[in-house]
């Protein structure tokens, strides 16, 4: 398995700073496709603009969850090294915020939509996007820690080993200094760094071959 194609995550800040910039490049472009008085033009130039906002943000936080294995789901080798490397219980936690993010993010948008319609005048369509703005920025805030702790686990499972979890394995292990990476390179054509002192090898190494039609991982 291999963790080296996940992608980087961002804090919240940095998601609101690109929604922002998107919403408004929309907004520049639409309202002079519109008709009718200021204030119709202005409530459905921003009711786009809501549109913009809420796509950049849900999109950004589906893909971190698509992106993210299912942890639940892993083979128990990976199962256990998350949990020894990593606090296991705040990763599915800050998974959970995010989606929860998401979804609260979707019903805003909603809720004032719905609000902007119903907007007469303009200082009601500024009061209305003035809130829309606040209230998707402080749950986006709320979750901004879960977001830096997704990154760093990301950094972290990237450095995990390519493990094939759905062959015949087996594990070599022992003291310090005893020949564990000298016997890995009797046994394949790994070629792993063997020293006279203790400690040389400070990660998982990996070794294969076939022995008849089996596949063997060492």
């Amino acid at each position: 398995m291999n963790f080296q194609d996940l992608k980087s995550i961002e804090s919240a800040d940095f998601y609101l700073d690109r929604a922002f910039k998107e919403a408004k490049k929309k907004g520049e472009s639409y309202y002079p496709k519109t008709s009718g008085e200021r204030a119709q033009r202005e409530r459905t130039t921003e009711i786009e603009k809501i549109h913009m906002f809420r796509t950049i943000l849900v999109d950004k936080i589906e893909q971190i969850i698509k992106n993210f294995p299912s942890i639940d789901g892993l083979p128990e080798f990976y199962s256990e090294l998350i949990r020894y490397t990593l606090d296991y219980d705040f990763l599915k936690k800050s998974l959970g915020a995010i989606n929860w993010a998401k979804n609260n993010i979707i019903e805003l948008s909603h809720e004032y939509e719905t609000k902007l319609k119903r907007a007469k005048i303009m200082s009601d369509v500024q009061k209305t996007m003035t809130a829309f703005y606040g209230r998707v920025s402080s749950v986006m805030k709320q979750v901004n820690k879960n977001l830096l702790y997704l990154e760093e686990a990301r950094m972290m499972m990237r450095s995990y080993p390519a493990l094939k979890t759905d062959i015949f394995t087996v594990a070599i292990t022992g003291f310090p200094n005893i020949g564990k990476s000298t016997l890995l390179g009797k046994l394949t054509p790994a070629k792993p760094a063997i020293k006279d002192y203790a400690f040389t090898t400070t990660g998982l190494n990996l070794g294969y071959n076939n022995y008849g039609l089996k596949k063997v991982q060492f």
